[in-house]
């Protein structure tokens, strides 16, 4: 009887670091809220897009071709974005972006002509739903 309990003993705790593990596991990973945020940044444009997010010293440079994507991970808090074209009819974007942890977003640039001129517009930077 006393090696039935200690057996079943042995069996709980195993199943709570199991659980605790997989627990950690999607924390890290982006699940339940957990994990860092990611950026997917695409050029819908037919020019070479530049974007730097800065938040307080830390810096992440987009270099991403014409029709291209570019996803990293980054870190959680508000960043200043300013994106930028390969042409000198088109003004540049500039703006700022909250990132929560555990969110994926996506951010789409083209261009659009107002007035005359070009403007370098995003599309759209909302998070991605899995």
């Amino acid at each position: 009887m006393k090696g039935c309990l200690s057996l079943l003993v042995a069996l709980l705790v195993l199943v709570a670091l199991a659980a605790g593990g997989y627990y950690l596991y999607n924390r890290m990973s982006g699940g339940a809220g957990g994990g860092p945020p990611t950026v997917t940044l695409e050029n819908q444009t037919q020019y070479g897009l530049t974007v730097t997010m800065r938040n307080g010293t830390k810096l992440e440079h987009f270099v991403i071709a014409p029709g291209k994507s570019e996803k990293r991970t980054m870190e959680a808090g508000t960043w200043s974005v300013e994106g930028s074209i390969a042409d000198a009819n088109t003004t540049s974007f500039s703006g700022s972006w909250a990132l929560e942890a555990g969110q994926n977003y996506n951010g789409g640039f083209r261009r659009s002509g107002e007035g005359g001129s070009e403007q370098l517009l995003l599309v759209r930077a909302v998070p991605a739903h899995p």
